[in-house]
């Protein structure tokens, strides 16, 4: 039933592919340009970050939040590297698939397809704008749907299940660190290091501002060429060991 939606939803939206150039392009740059696609969430929190010092509430919201996305990116990372290897559709010998026009048909061939990290933390952040304002929050969801979603599914790099997966890893994240004490533990710590330290406090901020805008690619794709070369390390066979050489006197 799922692989029946999952493919039937990939080929309503791969019919449409390579029609015309342009558009496969402007798709492509939604796929890959940051700025289209946490970037809008991530100013959003910061706004009621800067804007809430008297507003404890939209504060712990805005950590949980954040907390609720780094729990969610490594839930679906783990999941990932650690649970069957699905294939992306675009790199399934089973699916017809059509390459868009600029796809690049090894992109993240080696990751598998289940669950979406980028939906996980584009839902996470999204619904933690919808806690803070629920028009603002709805606009948020639509556009991790239509913008960040949608778009990954047509160039073949999930499916709609993998999409479905990842947000409910997002949303349940949110919504588990919403529901504990933990936030309220670290917000009194980040509420004491933002008074004693201000300089120190928002240089963390724009850094982690940035790498949650990027979704943590840099980090990303460090700690799988990290694992990589540890797995590569620790198969290769331990080389000969030389033969030892003294000197200074002949036997």
């Amino acid at each position: 039933m799922i692989q029946e939606l999952d493919l039937w939803i990939l080929g309503a939206l791969n019919q449409f592919a390579t029609r015309s150039w342009t558009a496969d392009h402007l798709i492509g740059l939604l796929v890959n340009a940051d700025t289209f696609k946490a970037l809008p969430f991530v100013a959003v929190l910061s706004a009621y970050w800067l804007v809430g010092p008297d507003r404890p509430a939209d504060r712990r919201n805005i950590l949980s939040t954040l907390i609720g996305a780094f729990l969610a990116m490594g839930i679906s990372r783990v999941w990932q590297n650690l649970g069957p290897m699905r294939a992306r559709p675009r790199s399934d010998s089973s699916i017809d698939f059509v390459l868009p026009h600029g796809a690049d048909h090894d992109l993240l061939a080696s990751w598998s397809s289940f669950p979406s990290d980028t939906a996980a933390l584009s839902v996470a952040l999204a619904a933690g704008v919808f806690l803070l304002n629920r028009r603002v929050g709805i606009a948020a969801l639509v556009w991790a749907l239509v913008v960040v979603c949608i778009p990954r599914i047509y160039f073949g790099l999930h499916f709609a299940s993998d999409i479905l997966g990842g947000a409910t890893i997002g949303i349940l994240s949110v919504w588990l660190v919403v529901r504990s004490r933990f936030a309220d533990w670290i917000l009194r710590g980040v509420n004491v290091v933002e008074a004693r330290w201000p300089v120190l406090f928002y240089a963390c901020f724009m850094i982690l501002a940035f790498q949650v805008s990027t979704y943590f690619l840099d980090l990303r794709v460090t700690g799988a060429k990290l694992a990589h070369v540890v797995s590569y390390q620790m198969s290769e066979p331990s080389p000969e060991p030389e033969a030892e050489f003294k000197t200074g006197t002949l036997p």
